[in-house]
Parts: structure tokens; C-alpha cells; sequence
């Protein structure tokens, strides 16, 4: 299975993530603080796929992580770019929550100045925590082979590493964007039975449409990371209980597709960007030359979504409010 499936998802990842990487750093969408969030997320997530090729090669006889150097860099890397990618979508969801929720707060919270500080103050927290592999990993003997392994005189170390690893990657952002992402949905139902007249609903579905790729984003990462984590915590829970069982068959099968659906969560966001975000979409299609929006509804769209997401357009207002807002937008 992986010998097929991890260079697939790895081709496939590398060449959607650049292309999502370039489509949100253009002039045009980089002054948006939620496309900063999503290119420096589709950078970390190439970087982890690049990690799993070097992991991948072994099987095919080319076996360079087992080399110096190679060795402590494979291992940082994968560490680091799992945790920034992780910390990017959570702050894409807390972002989404202040444009549904919080709409007067957009513009103190949601600005590329603000996005791209936390970006590198987020980087720095992940290469202070993880810097420590490079040490505490190296190429060991184990028999008569020369492997990438744990120094064994840091064994402790490296197990306070894993278990840390665990709640920063796995138990706290999971539990943030299950939290905010309920707040989220809850939220646009209430808006849309309870406050949202018939006749002002093509409001709401305009708003709807802002914040409907970065709302899939989020779902898509619990849907694909949850299963897998869920495997991981069991193996950690045996670690700390030194409880261990012998996976059956069908469970050593059912742990390797869900990894694999774990790896494609860092190899598929392209698909989701194209498919959901109109304004990605379409700034896709004029940087690549392949087409041009005939969508004659489609600049009202792009206008309200560029002001959303740089917080100048209130959002969940009252149902005439939000009716002069777009009234006033198709006057451009």
C-alpha cells in the first residue's frame, strides 16, 4: 500500500501545494491575513510530504535517512512542519469564528500584519520545542546495521518529546477546532432560521459563500486527522499503561489506511481551495491563463468577500443593515 500510495499522495501534494502557495501569496489575495495562514500552511505541508518521500525511499533500496546529517534533519522537519500546519488551520478557524461570530472584531484581529506575526512567532515556539531532536536522535547500531534511532541515553527525553508532541499536535488544537468550529456551524444555523427573513437570505448566502472554504478546511482536517489520531493515542495510552497487545490483522490493516488518509490530509487542501473558495478559484484561473470568470454574479461576490476578509464588511448584522451593505456594493 505504500509503496504506491505515499508517491502518489506525495506528486499530488507537491504540486497542489505550490500551486495553492502561489495563487494566495499574488498581489491580489496576500492582503488578505487568511491567505497567509493557508500559503505558509501549504508550505509546512510540503515540507512534511518531503519527509515522507525520504521515509518512502528506503523501500525502494534508497536508504539516506540512516545517514548523519539526514538522520536529525528528517526527523525536526517532520516534527516541525506537523506542528505548523496544525497551528495554521487552528488559527484559520479562529479567524472564521471572528468573521461569523465577531464581526466587529475582524478588523482588530484578522490583518495580514497580525497573521504574519503569529506565522513567525509560531515558527519560532515550533523550532524552540523541536530543536531537541537533533540531539537526542542519531544513527545508532542496532545489530549490525547503522539505523536513525534515539540515542538510547536520552530515551526519557525523547519519550517527555512524544507525549508533548501528542497534546500540542493532537488533544489541544483538535479540541480548539472542534470547539470553535461548533460555535461556527451553530451560529450559521441560528443566523439563517432565526434571524435572516426569507426575502434577505441571498444575503446570507453571500456571506455563506466567504466563509464556506475556510469553515471545509477545518471540518476536512477532523475528518481526516481524527481516525488516525485516534489509533496514535491508543498506542500512547500502552506506552503509559506499558500495556501491549498484538494487533489482529484487520487492525494492522485498518491503522495503515488511516495513516495513508492521515498522509493525504497534507496532499489534497488544493481540491478544497478550487472547489469552494470562488475568489481562489478564480485568481487561480488568471494566474494560470486557463479561463476567465463569465459568472456575471461573480464580482458582487469578490467584492464582499476581499472586504470581509480584510474585516472592513460587518457580517451577522440585522437583515435590512446587511441589505444596504450589498445594496451599496452593487452601486461599484
Amino acid at each position: 500500500m505504500e509503496l504506491i500510495g505515499i508517491p502518489i499522495i506525495v506528486i499530488i501534494g507537491l504540486i497542489g501545494n505550490a500551486l495553492s502557495a502561489v495563487t494566495f501569496l499574488n498581489k491580489k489575495m496576500r492582503v488578505m491575513s487568511c491567505s497567509l495562514y493557508l500559503a505558509a500552511r501549504a508550505v509546512t505541508d510540503s515540507g512534511f510530504l518531503i519527509c515522507l518521500f525520504v521515509i518512502w525511499l528506503q523501500y525502494v533500496g534508497v536508504p539516506i535517512i540512516h545517514t548523519h546529517g539526514v538522520c536529525q534533519a528528517e526527523i525536526f522537519f517532520s516534527y516541525l512542519c506537523g506542528f505548523l500546519s496544525v497551528w495554521f488551520i487552528v488559527w484559520v478557524t479562529v479567524e472564521n469564528y471572528y468573521r461569523i461570530c465577531q464581526p466587529f472584531k475582524v478588523s482588530l484581529f484578522c490583518t495580514p500584519k497580525k497573521a504574519l506575526f503569529r506565522i513567525l512567532i509560531t515558527t519560532v515556539i515550533g523550532c524552540m520545542i523541536y530543536s531537541v531532536s537533533t540531539w537526542i536522535n542519531g544513527i545508532v547500531s542496532r545489530g549490525r546495521k547503522s539505523v536513525c534511532f534515539i540515542k538510547m541515553e536520552y530515551k526519557t527525553i525523547s519519550t517527555v518529546l512524544i507525549y508533548g508532541d501528542c497534546f500540542i499536535t493532537l488533544i489541544l488544537p483538535c479540541a480548539i477546532i472542534l470547539i470553535v468550529t461548533s460555535r461556527i456551524i451553530f451560529n450559521i444555523l441560528k443566523t439563517y432560521r432565526k434571524r435572516a427573513p426569507a426575502r434577505h437570505r441571498g444575503s446570507f448566502r453571500l456571506k455563506a459563500t466567504v466563509s464556506k472554504m475556510l469553515l471545509w478546511v477545518s471540518l476536512v482536517f477532523l475528518i481526516l486527522n481524527l481516525p488516525s489520531h485516534s489509533v496514535r493515542l491508543r498506542a500512547l495510552f500502552e506506552m503509559m499503561t506499558k500495556q501491549t497487545t498484538k494487533p489482529t490483522p484487520l487492525l494492522f490493516v485498518l491503522q495503515r489506511v488511516l495513516q495513508m488518509i492521515f498522509y493525504m490530509s497534507f496532499s489534497i487542501n488544493f481540491f478544497i481551495y478550487v472547489s469552494l473558495g470562488p475568489s481562489f478559484r478564480r485568481n487561480f484561473l488568471r494566474i494560470t491563463g486557463i479561463s476567465r470568470s463569465r459568472n456575471g454574479n461573480q464580482p458582487e461576490i469578490n467584492a464582499y468577500e476581499d472586504k470581509l476578509c480584510n474585516g472592513n464588511a460587518p457580517d451577522l448584522l440585522l437583515p435590512d443593515e446587511k441589505a444596504n451593505i450589498i445594496s451599496k456594493e452593487q452601486t461599484f
